[in-house]
Protein backbone atom coordinates (compact mmCIF):
# COMPACT_ATOMS: atom_id res chain seq x y z
CA UNK A 1 0.00 0.00 0.00
CA UNK A 2 2.61 2.20 0.84
CA UNK A 3 4.62 2.17 -2.23
CA UNK A 4 1.64 2.12 -4.00
CA UNK A 5 0.60 5.98 -2.50
CA UNK A 6 4.50 6.69 -2.95
CA UNK A 7 4.43 5.73 -6.84
CA UNK A 8 0.63 7.64 -7.00
CA UNK A 9 1.53 10.76 -5.33
CA UNK A 10 5.27 11.17 -5.19
CA UNK A 11 7.02 9.25 -8.64
CA UNK A 12 4.42 10.05 -11.55
CA UNK A 13 3.87 13.87 -10.26
CA UNK A 14 7.57 14.53 -9.89
CA UNK A 15 9.51 12.01 -11.52
CA UNK A 16 10.33 13.80 -14.67
CA UNK A 17 12.41 16.64 -12.06
CA UNK A 18 13.66 14.00 -9.35
CA UNK A 19 15.35 12.64 -12.51
CA UNK A 20 16.91 15.53 -14.10
CA UNK A 21 18.11 16.33 -10.67
CA UNK A 22 19.67 13.08 -10.40
CA UNK A 23 21.52 12.73 -13.63
CA UNK A 24 22.48 16.18 -12.77
CA UNK A 25 24.05 15.25 -10.28
CA UNK A 26 25.84 12.25 -11.53
CA UNK A 27 27.03 14.70 -14.03
CA UNK A 28 28.80 16.66 -11.34
CA UNK A 29 30.85 13.55 -10.55
CA UNK A 30 31.63 12.44 -14.39
CA UNK A 31 33.29 16.45 -13.92
CA UNK A 32 35.43 14.69 -11.27
CA UNK A 33 33.61 16.45 -7.96
CA UNK A 34 32.72 13.78 -5.46
CA UNK A 35 29.02 12.15 -5.04
CA UNK A 36 26.91 10.87 -2.07
CA UNK A 37 26.29 7.74 -4.53
CA UNK A 38 23.83 6.49 -1.54
CA UNK A 39 21.32 9.47 -2.76
CA UNK A 40 20.82 8.30 -5.76
CA UNK A 41 20.82 4.84 -5.20
CA UNK A 42 17.98 5.03 -3.18
CA UNK A 43 16.18 6.37 -5.67
CA UNK A 44 16.83 4.40 -8.39
CA UNK A 45 15.87 1.42 -5.69
CA UNK A 46 12.84 3.00 -5.24
CA UNK A 47 12.33 2.75 -8.78
CA UNK A 48 12.92 -0.91 -8.52
CA UNK A 49 10.50 -1.34 -5.85
CA UNK A 50 7.79 0.03 -7.55
CA UNK A 51 8.50 -1.42 -11.09
CA UNK A 52 9.18 1.91 -12.74
CA UNK A 53 12.66 0.60 -13.86
CA UNK A 54 10.56 -1.68 -16.75
CA UNK A 55 8.93 1.14 -18.30
CA UNK A 56 10.54 3.67 -20.78
CA UNK A 57 10.91 5.84 -18.39
CA UNK A 58 14.02 4.70 -16.35
CA UNK A 59 15.57 4.73 -19.42
CA UNK A 60 15.67 8.42 -19.78
CA UNK A 61 19.41 8.21 -18.14
CA UNK A 62 20.51 6.11 -21.16
CA UNK A 63 18.88 9.33 -23.39
CA UNK A 64 20.52 11.83 -21.34
CA UNK A 65 23.88 9.89 -21.54
CA UNK A 66 23.74 10.02 -25.69
CA UNK A 67 23.05 14.19 -25.64
CA UNK A 68 25.64 14.26 -22.86
CA UNK A 69 28.67 12.26 -24.89
CA UNK A 70 29.09 13.75 -28.61
CA UNK A 71 32.67 14.32 -28.94
CA UNK A 72 34.67 11.97 -29.19
CA UNK A 73 37.87 12.18 -27.08
CA UNK A 74 41.20 10.55 -26.45
CA UNK A 75 41.15 7.07 -26.67
CA UNK A 76 42.34 6.54 -22.65
CA UNK A 77 39.24 9.08 -21.76
CA UNK A 78 36.68 6.89 -23.45
CA UNK A 79 38.05 3.71 -21.63
CA UNK A 80 38.10 5.62 -18.19
CA UNK A 81 34.17 6.81 -19.45
CA UNK A 82 33.08 2.85 -19.48
CA UNK A 83 34.87 2.27 -16.07
CA UNK A 84 33.05 4.95 -14.24
CA UNK A 85 29.98 4.55 -15.86
CA UNK A 86 30.03 0.55 -15.46
CA UNK A 87 31.19 1.50 -11.24
CA UNK A 88 27.68 3.12 -11.01
CA UNK A 89 26.02 0.14 -11.32
CA UNK A 90 29.17 -1.46 -9.16
CA UNK A 91 28.69 -3.41 -5.73
CA UNK A 92 30.47 -0.70 -4.61
CA UNK A 93 28.64 2.50 -3.55
CA UNK A 94 26.44 1.88 -6.53
CA UNK A 95 24.10 5.34 -7.71
CA UNK A 96 21.79 2.52 -9.92
CA UNK A 97 20.00 -1.20 -9.93
CA UNK A 98 22.27 -3.63 -11.79
CA UNK A 99 19.61 -3.93 -13.77
CA UNK A 100 20.68 -0.62 -15.55
CA UNK A 101 24.03 -2.16 -16.20
CA UNK A 102 23.76 -3.98 -20.01
CA UNK A 103 21.49 -1.03 -21.16
CA UNK A 104 23.73 1.61 -19.72
CA UNK A 105 26.92 0.27 -21.45
CA UNK A 106 24.98 -0.06 -25.01
CA UNK A 107 24.04 3.44 -25.00
CA UNK A 108 27.89 4.09 -24.12
CA UNK A 109 29.67 1.93 -26.78
CA UNK A 110 27.24 3.75 -29.58
CA UNK A 111 27.90 7.19 -28.12
CA UNK A 112 31.49 6.94 -28.05
CA UNK A 113 32.23 4.38 -30.15
CA UNK A 114 29.63 3.28 -33.06
CA UNK A 115 29.16 7.21 -33.79
CA UNK A 116 32.83 7.08 -34.40
CA UNK A 117 33.70 4.35 -35.88
CA UNK A 118 35.32 5.51 -38.39
CA UNK A 119 37.55 7.54 -36.70
CA UNK A 120 38.49 4.47 -34.97
CA UNK A 121 39.41 2.64 -37.75
CA UNK A 122 41.65 5.70 -39.26
CA UNK A 123 43.32 5.52 -35.72
CA UNK A 124 43.67 1.59 -35.86
CA UNK A 125 45.44 1.99 -38.79
CA UNK A 126 47.57 4.71 -37.87
CA UNK A 127 48.34 3.22 -34.88
CA UNK A 128 49.06 -0.05 -36.57
CA UNK A 129 51.59 1.35 -38.74
CA UNK A 130 53.67 2.81 -35.60
CA UNK A 131 53.37 -0.08 -33.26
CA UNK A 132 51.35 1.73 -30.78
CA UNK A 133 50.51 -1.21 -28.73
CA UNK A 134 48.80 0.52 -25.63
CA UNK A 135 46.48 2.09 -27.96
CA UNK A 136 46.03 -0.50 -30.11
CA UNK A 137 44.71 -2.67 -27.45
CA UNK A 138 42.63 0.23 -26.04
CA UNK A 139 41.13 0.01 -29.59
CA UNK A 140 40.14 -3.67 -29.09
CA UNK A 141 38.88 -3.65 -26.26
CA UNK A 142 36.46 -0.67 -26.99
CA UNK A 143 35.52 -2.20 -30.26
CA UNK A 144 35.02 -5.18 -28.73
CA UNK A 145 31.96 -4.34 -26.78
CA UNK A 146 30.57 -3.92 -30.42
CA UNK A 147 31.13 -7.22 -31.91
CA UNK A 148 30.08 -6.20 -35.42
CA UNK A 149 33.38 -4.33 -35.75
CA UNK A 150 35.51 -7.06 -34.97
CA UNK A 151 35.57 -7.86 -38.07
CA UNK A 152 36.73 -4.65 -40.19
CA UNK A 153 39.48 -4.59 -37.27
CA UNK A 154 40.69 -8.36 -38.96
CA UNK A 155 40.28 -7.38 -42.05
CA UNK A 156 42.63 -4.13 -41.54
CA UNK A 157 45.25 -6.22 -39.14
CA UNK A 158 45.32 -9.09 -42.65
CA UNK A 159 45.89 -6.36 -45.14
CA UNK A 160 48.92 -4.76 -42.38
CA UNK A 161 50.24 -8.20 -42.04
CA UNK A 162 50.48 -8.95 -45.50
CA UNK A 163 52.22 -5.71 -46.46
CA UNK A 164 54.77 -5.82 -43.77
CA UNK A 165 55.47 -9.55 -44.45
CA UNK A 166 55.72 -9.01 -48.25
CA UNK A 167 57.63 -6.11 -48.05
CA UNK A 168 60.15 -7.78 -45.72
CA UNK A 169 60.41 -11.00 -47.55
CA UNK A 170 60.90 -8.74 -51.22
CA UNK A 171 64.20 -6.97 -49.25
CA UNK A 172 65.88 -10.22 -48.91
CA UNK A 173 64.69 -11.88 -52.02
CA UNK A 174 67.99 -11.88 -53.90
CA UNK A 175 69.73 -13.31 -51.17
CA UNK A 176 67.20 -15.41 -49.75
CA UNK A 177 66.96 -17.73 -53.15
CA UNK A 178 70.45 -18.86 -52.39
CA UNK A 179 70.34 -19.10 -48.20
CA UNK A 180 67.88 -21.45 -47.01
CA UNK A 181 68.70 -20.48 -43.82
CA UNK A 182 68.32 -16.53 -44.44
CA UNK A 183 64.77 -17.08 -45.97
CA UNK A 184 63.53 -19.31 -42.89
CA UNK A 185 65.01 -16.84 -40.60
CA UNK A 186 63.02 -14.07 -42.02
CA UNK A 187 59.63 -15.87 -41.84
CA UNK A 188 60.55 -17.04 -38.41
CA UNK A 189 61.06 -13.36 -36.94
CA UNK A 190 58.41 -12.12 -38.72
CA UNK A 191 56.10 -14.68 -37.09
CA UNK A 192 57.90 -13.90 -33.53
CA UNK A 193 57.36 -10.05 -34.44
CA UNK A 194 53.53 -10.64 -35.78
CA UNK A 195 52.45 -12.95 -32.49
CA UNK A 196 53.70 -10.17 -29.78
CA UNK A 197 51.54 -7.71 -31.63
CA UNK A 198 48.24 -9.94 -31.63
CA UNK A 199 49.30 -10.75 -27.95
CA UNK A 200 50.33 -7.50 -26.29
CA UNK A 201 47.07 -5.79 -28.41
CA UNK A 202 44.37 -8.40 -29.19
CA UNK A 203 44.67 -10.69 -26.19
CA UNK A 204 46.37 -13.26 -28.40
CA UNK A 205 42.48 -13.18 -29.68
CA UNK A 206 42.02 -16.48 -31.94
CA UNK A 207 40.52 -14.98 -34.89
CA UNK A 208 43.23 -12.34 -34.76
CA UNK A 209 45.81 -15.28 -34.63
CA UNK A 210 44.29 -16.77 -37.42
CA UNK A 211 44.38 -13.50 -39.71
CA UNK A 212 48.20 -13.47 -39.31
CA UNK A 213 48.08 -17.39 -40.07
CA UNK A 214 46.57 -16.69 -43.45
CA UNK A 215 48.39 -13.41 -44.43
CA UNK A 216 51.56 -15.30 -43.95
CA UNK A 217 50.55 -18.57 -46.42
CA UNK A 218 49.90 -16.00 -49.15
CA UNK A 219 53.00 -13.95 -48.44
CA UNK A 220 55.47 -17.12 -47.90
CA UNK A 221 53.90 -18.11 -51.17
CA UNK A 222 53.70 -15.23 -53.13
CA UNK A 223 56.92 -12.67 -53.17
CA UNK A 224 59.78 -11.61 -55.62
CA UNK A 225 61.67 -15.51 -54.95
CA UNK A 226 58.38 -16.95 -56.37
CA UNK A 227 58.09 -14.02 -58.89
CA UNK A 228 54.51 -13.44 -57.21
CA UNK A 229 53.50 -17.31 -57.18
CA UNK A 230 54.27 -18.19 -60.68
CA UNK A 231 57.07 -20.29 -59.11
CA UNK A 232 55.66 -21.06 -55.17
CA UNK A 233 57.38 -24.29 -55.30
CA UNK A 234 60.99 -22.21 -54.60
CA UNK A 235 59.58 -21.49 -51.47
CA UNK A 236 58.97 -25.22 -50.30
CA UNK A 237 62.16 -26.30 -51.91
CA UNK A 238 63.55 -23.43 -49.80
CA UNK A 239 62.75 -24.89 -45.98
CA UNK A 240 63.30 -28.65 -47.07
CA UNK A 241 66.94 -27.64 -48.34
CA UNK A 242 67.14 -25.75 -44.56
CA UNK A 243 66.05 -28.81 -43.31
CA UNK A 244 68.81 -30.05 -45.20
CA UNK A 245 71.56 -28.27 -43.83
CA UNK A 246 70.33 -28.90 -40.30
CA UNK A 247 70.16 -32.60 -40.50
CA UNK A 248 73.55 -32.86 -42.08
CA UNK A 249 76.99 -33.35 -39.51
CA UNK A 250 79.37 -30.60 -38.97
CA UNK A 251 76.08 -28.63 -37.45
CA UNK A 252 76.79 -27.65 -33.61
CA UNK A 253 74.16 -29.82 -31.66
CA UNK A 254 72.98 -26.01 -30.38
CA UNK A 255 72.48 -24.71 -33.73
CA UNK A 256 70.79 -27.63 -35.04
CA UNK A 257 68.09 -27.82 -31.87
CA UNK A 258 67.61 -23.85 -32.49
CA UNK A 259 67.23 -24.19 -36.13
CA UNK A 260 65.09 -27.07 -36.32
CA UNK A 261 62.53 -24.98 -34.12
CA UNK A 262 62.33 -22.33 -36.71
CA UNK A 263 62.04 -25.01 -39.64
CA UNK A 264 58.99 -25.92 -38.05
CA UNK A 265 57.46 -22.74 -37.59
CA UNK A 266 58.37 -21.91 -41.39
CA UNK A 267 56.71 -25.45 -42.28
CA UNK A 268 53.24 -24.21 -40.94
CA UNK A 269 52.80 -21.45 -43.80
CA UNK A 270 53.95 -24.13 -46.51
CA UNK A 271 51.04 -23.71 -49.25
CA UNK A 272 53.04 -26.11 -51.77
CA UNK A 273 53.54 -29.07 -49.29
CA UNK A 274 53.49 -31.69 -52.43
CA UNK A 275 56.67 -30.00 -52.88
CA UNK A 276 57.98 -29.83 -49.87
CA UNK A 277 57.83 -33.49 -49.56
CA UNK A 278 59.27 -34.18 -52.86
CA UNK A 279 62.38 -32.26 -52.24
CA UNK A 280 62.72 -32.99 -48.82
CA UNK A 281 62.76 -36.96 -49.77
CA UNK A 282 65.51 -36.34 -52.56
CA UNK A 283 67.98 -34.20 -49.88
CA UNK A 284 66.97 -37.33 -47.24
CA UNK A 285 68.11 -40.07 -49.96
CA UNK A 286 71.67 -37.71 -50.41
CA UNK A 287 71.94 -37.30 -46.95
CA UNK A 288 71.28 -41.97 -46.28
CA UNK A 289 72.86 -43.16 -49.53
CA UNK A 290 76.49 -40.59 -48.89
CA UNK A 291 76.04 -40.87 -45.24
CA UNK A 292 76.23 -37.58 -44.94
CA UNK A 293 73.02 -37.15 -41.80
CA UNK A 294 73.92 -36.76 -38.54
CA UNK A 295 72.04 -39.65 -37.74
CA UNK A 296 69.13 -41.85 -38.15
CA UNK A 297 67.42 -40.99 -34.72
CA UNK A 298 67.66 -37.77 -35.07
CA UNK A 299 66.11 -38.55 -38.98
CA UNK A 300 63.58 -40.03 -37.65
CA UNK A 301 62.09 -37.55 -34.90
CA UNK A 302 62.19 -34.84 -37.76
CA UNK A 303 60.12 -37.30 -40.13
CA UNK A 304 58.05 -37.74 -36.89
CA UNK A 305 57.36 -34.46 -36.21
CA UNK A 306 57.04 -33.32 -40.07
CA UNK A 307 54.25 -35.87 -39.90
CA UNK A 308 52.37 -34.71 -36.73
CA UNK A 309 52.33 -31.60 -37.88
CA UNK A 310 52.26 -31.81 -41.76
CA UNK A 311 51.32 -34.84 -43.25
CA UNK A 312 54.98 -35.92 -44.16
CA UNK A 313 54.38 -39.19 -46.08
CA UNK A 314 55.08 -42.64 -44.34
CA UNK A 315 57.74 -43.30 -46.82
CA UNK A 316 60.22 -41.65 -45.16
CA UNK A 317 59.75 -43.95 -42.13
CA UNK A 318 60.22 -46.80 -44.80
CA UNK A 319 63.60 -45.13 -46.42
CA UNK A 320 65.04 -44.82 -42.79
CA UNK A 321 64.06 -47.95 -41.58
CA UNK A 322 65.71 -50.12 -44.83
CA UNK A 323 68.84 -47.62 -43.99
CA UNK A 324 68.94 -48.72 -40.83
CA UNK A 325 68.26 -52.00 -41.81
CA UNK A 326 71.32 -52.07 -43.97
CA UNK A 327 73.85 -50.31 -41.69
CA UNK A 328 73.17 -53.49 -39.27
CA UNK A 329 73.71 -55.65 -41.73
CA UNK A 330 76.90 -54.28 -42.82
CA UNK A 331 78.11 -54.02 -39.48
CA UNK A 332 77.23 -57.77 -38.64
CA UNK A 333 79.10 -58.36 -42.07
CA UNK A 334 82.36 -57.20 -40.98
CA UNK A 335 82.23 -58.33 -37.92
CA UNK A 336 81.48 -62.16 -39.50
Amino acid sequence: MALQVWEREIIRKTFRKITTAALCYIDRGRDGLELQRNLVNDFAVSLVAIGSHETGDYNVEYETYKRVIEVFKTLPTVKLHFLEEESFCGEKDPCFDLCTLVPLCVVCADALVMRHIDRFYSEFVTFLNDLKIEKLLIIYDLCNRIPSTIDKLKELLGKYFARVGLKTINQIADKAEKSPKLFVGTIVQLHDNFSKLVKDSFRTNNEFMTTMEVSFTEFVAENNITNGGKTEAKSSRLIASYYDQLLRKGIAAEERLSGLEKAIIACKYIRDKDTFNDHYQKLLCKRLIYHLSVGIETEKEIVSKLREKFQCPRVFDAMLTETLKSEIEMEDFKVG
